[in-house]
């Protein structure tokens, strides 16, 4: 009865999620004031097309480009609104769960949203406009990268032709009057305004203007609440529940409020945020998903994501020979090596603090490489897999003494779910893909294995083999999730 009263609540925290937090600090997001330039570009993608929005509050920009076999730059995606004063209290979030960007600027009477996503269902970027307490008008413009605009074929719809891709926008709007004026859709007087635009490569067969077609038409039915609930269906298939928290909760509502450039330069600064470094985690794994694997391979990609160890062969390599390994990553492993998590995270955290103010992504990606060594090596302090024995908070910082870890999986098939506070482990669950022989390396503390019934909670403490101190190992199968407790 005791191990029981013990595992409920820590059962409640291994359950713990972004989702159970209070609204609305309990999103991971990316926020920031402003996101005027290319470079300072929040990105969205499904692996095939990939959007980067930026832009000044009334003239939102997306920059779009295709990847197939080659990238292909598809150009940009204007908008400007025609009416209103000036602009005030304008903000610009990612929403990591969503995929989602949301856009909201005030003009001291109305407040303006606007909120786009490349779904990961269709090949399509998708964009709503939106006004509080009125009707709106706006331009739409689409230009390629030499700067020659799209040509408009009819009032509501831009077509782009060119040698190496065929791409075509539509708009649909509630209420008001559309119309075009050359080289531009305009739409006056509506009150809410969705935007569907998709790119492919252009063939001497015509497919890929058929497959426009046929995706501005299937999107032109369906209402959007409709298209961004076939995207995050999608996005989940791909991504899993993965989740990683660091740092107190009680502390994630306060600077998950706070600015992301604003919380930049703290960092900079010297001070210490565990919970941007998993955004920085998280960051590399969206990354990955946005720009690597094609439609047809997501299945296999969703185990590498779920895979730090695994990320480097989910990238095209752009030369012969691997890159070497940077200096501060040497310094990371040889402190990973002595089991020393503060020397191991003072010579991976300047990454973060040089961040500019207004990006969290690295710098001096080739393609990406340094971010996901970075990430991986995030990763390991938390688990790290050496051979048939993987070890739990091998090398952790004492400035994460409290985090959540749920559903990372390792490259031998070993999906856990850990928690953990005060830099000592509460509880892990493991699930195996296959029947193994599962050898843990623990933490300081005494630690027993038991089974999981269909209900959550744990049954009777499980016979294991103990082949050395702080050494534990039990015969797992696929059927059977394992809950390791403290033993009391």
């Amino acid at each position: 009865m005791q191990v029981l009263e013990l595992a409920l609540p820590v059962l409640a925290a291994l359950a713990l999620s972004r989702q159970e937090l209070p609204l609305p600090a309990d999103v991971l997001r990316l926020h920031y004031r402003q996101r005027s330039a290319p470079e300072e570009a929040l990105r969205l993608g499904n692996g095939r097309l990939e959007a980067r929005c930026f832009g000044v509050a009334r003239q939102p920009r997306w920059s779009l480009a295709h990847h197939g076999i080659e990238r292909i730059e598809a150009g940009v995606v204007e908008i400007d609104f025609t009416e209103g004063g000036a602009t005030l209290d304008e903000e610009h979030q990612l929403l990591f769960d969503q995929g989602v960007v949301t856009a909201t600027f005030s003009d001291g009477d109305h407040r303006f949203l606007c909120d786009s996503f490349v779904s990961h269902a269709d090949p399509l970027l998708v964009i709503r406009l939106r006004k509080e307490g009125g009707p709106f008008s706006l331009r739409i413009g689409w230009r390629d990268a030499e700067r020659s605009p799209a040509v408009v074929a009819g009032n509501d719809r831009l077509v782009m032709e060119r040698a190496s891709h065929h791409g075509a926008l539509q708009i649909k709007s509630v209420g008001g009057v559309l119309a075009s004026d050359g080289t531009t859709l305009t739409a006056t007087g509506v009150y809410a305004l969705v935007v569907h635009c998709t790119v492919e490569p252009n063939d001497l067969a015509g497919t890929g203007a058929r497959a426009i077609d046929a995706t501005l038409a299937a999107a032109s039915a369906l209402p959007f609440d409709d298209l961004i609930a076939r995207h995050e269906e999608a996005r989940e298939l791909l991504l899993g529940d993965f989740a990683l928290e660091l740092g107190e909760v009680s502390d994630l509502q306060r600077r998950r409020l706070a600015a992301t450039d604003q919380r930049l330069r703290v960092v900079a600064s010297g001070a210490e945020d565990p919970d941007l470094v998993a955004a920085w985690f998280l960051m590399a794994r969206h990354r990955l998903a946005c720009s690597g694997p094609l439609p047809d391979e997501r299945r296999a990609a969703a185990s590498l994501l779920a895979t730090p160890s695994r990320w480097p062969t989910a990238l095209k390599p752009t030369e012969s020979s691997t890159p070497p390994r940077a200096e501060d990553l040497q310094r990371v492993d040889a402190a990973r090596a002595r089991l020393d998590g503060d020397a191991a995270w003072a010579a991976l955290s300047p990454r973060l603090a040089k961040q500019t103010a207004s990006n969290l992504e690295f710098e001096g990606l080739d393609p990406m490489r340094g971010q996901l060594d970075a990430a991986a090596a995030i990763a390991s302090f938390l688990l790290d897999e050496q051979g048939e024995t993987l070890a739990l908070l091998p090398t952790l910082p004492r400035t994460w003494s409290d985090g959540f870890l749920r559903s990372f999986r390792t490259a031998s098939g070993v999906v856990v779910d850990l928690r953990w506070s005060n830099g000592a482990l509460d509880a892990a669950r493991f699930r195996v893909e296959a029947s193994r022989m599962l050898r843990l390396r623990l933490p300081a503390g005494e630690f027993e294995f038991h089974a999981m019934g269909d209900d959550g909670e744990p049954g009777a403490t499980l016979p294991a083999e103990r082949p050395a101190p702080r050494q534990i190992a039990i015969e797992a199968l696929p059927t059977r999730p394992l809950l390791l407790l403290p033993r009391r």
